[in-house]
């Protein structure tokens, strides 16, 4: 695998290493300083060395064996991908802990909760209970009795910033960031056998971070995704289970206001002892911008790095001194065995072995869902899920209190798991996995039920109207753009009276509509357009002038757009609201009043981006899906050959999901979807394996395979694998170990 990954996605693993390293700046300037800075903090190649000795024999020699076929590509001196020679970089050798440390850098992707906490404390420091309620499904009251800590308004614009940062930048956490997972029982399936559908969601890149295999020798017999970086399957089947995942969004990080001595800056209080931090000096080589021939090199940058008992201080990294905070997560604790508990999994055969190989599972936390031949389904919750005395983690938390420290984590027993139950499916859409009598607390970051109740909608009308669930509906269901959440609020939205005409033949497209986000939908986009601008008349028109005033506008602009749908479908049908009246009074707007003026600006927008004539107002035309390449992709001059995209469908409530950001100039980018989907189902004749990446097979550029994917992706098509039956290749690659006489076994991949 790491030859084969070499091959392919060198120049990926590059980036990614140096990602996880925090040396990007060397190849890519000043652009990715701030960036570097936050990873040298974090240090995950540190932490990841400290899961090493952690791991069992045989997952050692597994990664041990990938880093050589990668060194082995690398020692053939092949021709090295375009992105080497243009940005002059050379690569060095793989290390296992550079595997070890992309893994952390995925569970990072996936555990974005400490900059909500951000946003939750700076939104307390201007809005009243009640309006945080809007924003955020957290009791504050509670969460910050006795914990609360006054900061100057530049500090906490500043740490407003840093959590929106490592949104954009590093891709952590967001709104978006999840997955969509399902499993039938066979008693539906016509001949015994479960079926599993799956389609993670995160950054769209070209190449994804995924790559399809197909492995076999001994004991092994698997197919699916990898991550580009590590040499198992990490969602996919064996012969006789299949696996997919969701993210849990469970709180898995929390930040501690440390109490510093004035007199000693470098000393913080716990209890009622003083404890030295630990201070180390990061040198973080920057190129010079470009040209950087034509300009002289930039001196290092010394970052300066402290460490308490809670984890590194990450409010250095923006410069805010005045009241340091720390970051607790379970991906920095040592003893790290996920990788270990991956290889297991894909030998487990049933089950309990299935449930055995996750016991092992340690970040990031998700939801694995299971499906045997046999016809049984499960789901599994896995990963550590801190136990807290005090509070839920919400916001940042005195951390000279021994009461708020961890307590410890949720036994894998108690996590929350099914296993066939009787209603014959389970679905995860990274919405709540636990019923009110669940005793731990996991999250208060759930997605919103939008996407969860359209797949079980889509899974109950199939099995009543048919009798059975196959492989089509799986594949139909992948690819649904409907928005139960935007047809719930049609009703409300069409029986305002408008006052002008312009607004009602605007209002007169959503008349007919079903919700359906589809690329040649006029009524989708307007919707969407509307909606925007409902977000801002309602909330950032009375909240700017304070936002504004500390200079803090940019996290304000992601408080709002992450309000859900379904929040606003509450404001808007609610009997008394603090953002607009259902009756008129004096100083407030109607809730009426605010929808008119906010289908006003929508219109007015779409008008300047797309004419006057609704017929050219469709989805796919103004919401563009941006498959971006790292760095290339910001150089104009370099875009059209590394670049993708194409229409995009759908919205962040719909099963195919897109989070789209809003440019005047060229409408709606979507950023973040799903970024492969896979269907598995175990028959009692022939096994169906279906799955499509978004992106090709090959990182470059020029080869045919780079972006082949991402067009029968984006059509909603998918590759057929055949398990159990031989390989066909177009080329087979026969590698020997060099203290062997012959292979063993011969791959063709």
């Amino acid at each position: 695998m790491g030859y084969l990954h070499a091959r392919d996605r060198l120049w990926q693993m590059e980036v990614q290493r140096r990602f996880a390293r925090g040396t990007l700046s060397e190849v890519m300037g000043e652009a990715t300083l701030q960036q570097d800075v936050m990873m040298r903090t974090l240090d995950l190649p540190s932490a990841a060395a400290t899961a090493w000795p952690a791991l069992g024999g045989p997952a050692q020699r597994s990664l041990q064996a990938y880093a050589d076929g990668v060194n082995a590509w690398l020692a053939a001196e092949p021709r090295l991908p375009p992105e080497f020679a243009l940005l002059g970089v050379k690569p060095s050798r793989w290390t296992v802990i550079d595997s070890l440390a992309w893994q952390k850098v995925f569970s990072l992707q996936l555990s974005g909760n400490f900059s909500r906490e951000l946003a939750r404390y700076v939104a307390s420091q201007s809005l009243t209970q009640t309006e945080l309620a809007t924003f955020f499904e957290v009791d504050e009251a509670v969460e910050t009795e006795g914990m609360a800590v006054a900061m100057p308004s530049a500090s906490v614009a500043g740490l407003s910033r840093l959590g929106v940062a490592m949104e954009q930048t590093l891709g952590t956490g967001g709104h978006f960031v999840g997955s969509n997972a399902w499993v039938v029982s066979g008693r539906y399936s016509g001949d015994g056998g479960a079926t599993l559908a799956n389609d993670p969601h995160l950054g769209l890149h070209l190449p994804s971070v995924w790559y399809a295999v197909v492995q076999k020798g001994d004991r092994l017999d698997t197919a699916g995704m990898s991550l580009v970086g590590l040499p198992l399957v990490v969602f996919g089947r064996n012969r006789d289970i299949a696996w997919g995942g969701t993210s849990m969004t469970a709180d898995v990080q929390d930040l501690y206001f440390e109490q510093t001595d004035p007199a000693h800056p470098e000393r913080y209080r716990f209890g009622e002892e003083w404890h030295q931090m630990q201070t180390r000096v990061e040198t973080v080589q920057v190129k010079a911008d470009f040209p950087a021939g034509l300009r002289p090199p930039r001196s290092p940058i010394k970052a300066v790095v402290r460490s308490s008992r809670h984890g590194p201080v990450i409010s250095d990294v923006l410069g805010v001194k005045t009241q340091p905070i720390a970051l607790r997560w379970t991906a920095l604790d040592p003893g790290d065995t996920t990788y270990d508990s991956i290889l297991q999994l894909n030998y487990a055969a049933n089950w309990n072995e299935f449930r055995q190989a996750l016991s092992l599972y340690v970040t990031p936390a998700l939801n694995m869902l299971f499906a045997d031949r046999h016809g049984n389904i499960g789901m599994q919750g896995v990963g550590r899920v801190p136990l807290r005395a005090v509070g839920k983690g919400a916001i940042p938390t005195a951390g000279w209190k021994p009461e708020t420290e961890w307590m410890g984590f949720i036994d894998f027993d108690e996590m929350p798991r099914e296993y066939n139950p009787s209603r014959g499916y389970i679905v995860s859409a990274n919405n709540r996995n636990t019923g009110e009598d669940y005793p731990h607390f996991i999250s208060d970051d759930w997605a919103p039920p939008g996407r969860a109740a359209r797949i079980e909608q889509l899974i109950r009308t199939q099995i009543q109207t048919h009798g059975t669930f196959d492989v089509a509906a799986s594949r139909a269901m992948q690819v649904d753009r409907t928005s139960l959440p935007a047809r719930a609020i049609l009703p409300r939205l069409l029986g305002v009276a408008y006052p002008q005409p312009r607004q009602r033949e605007a209002v007169a497209l959503l008349r007919d509509w079903n919700g359906e986000m589809s690329d040649d939908s006029q009524a989708a986009t307007l919707f969407s357009a509307w909606m925007a601008h409902l977000r801002t008349e309602l909330f950032s028109r009375r909240l700017q002038a304070d936002w504004l005033q500390r200079g803090d506008a940019q996290n304000l602009d992601a408080l709002v757009g992450g309000v859900s749908q379904e929040a606003l479908n509450s404001l808007l049908t609610a009997q008394d609201s603090p953002w607009c009246g259902r009756t008129v009074t004096p100083g407030q707007r109607t809730c009426d009043e605010v929808l008119a003026a906010s289908l006003d600006a929508a219109v007015k927008e779409l008008e300047k981006l797309a004419g006057s004539d609704p017929e050219d107002w469709s989805w796919g035309r103004l919401h563009r899906a941006y498959y971006a390449h790292t760095p290339f992709s910001q150089i104009k001059t370099t875009r059209l050959l590394f670049e993708r995209r194409g229409p995009g469908g759908g919205s962040a409530d719909t099963i195919d999901v897109a989070d789209s950001t809003f440019d005047p100039a060229t409408g709606y980018r979507q950023t973040f979807g799903a970024t492969f989907r896979q269907i598995i189902h175990f028959g009692s004749g022939q096994d169906s394996h279906l799955l499509i990446n978004s992106s090709g097979q090959s990182g470059h550029p020029l080869s045919r395979h780079y972006a082949d994917m991402n067009q029968q992706f984006s059509a909603g098509q998918y590759l057929s694998v055949r398990a159990g039956t031989p390989v066909s290749p177009a080329s087979t690659i026969t590698l020997v170990p060099v203290n062997a006489a012959r292979p063993d076994r011969q791959s063709g991949l």
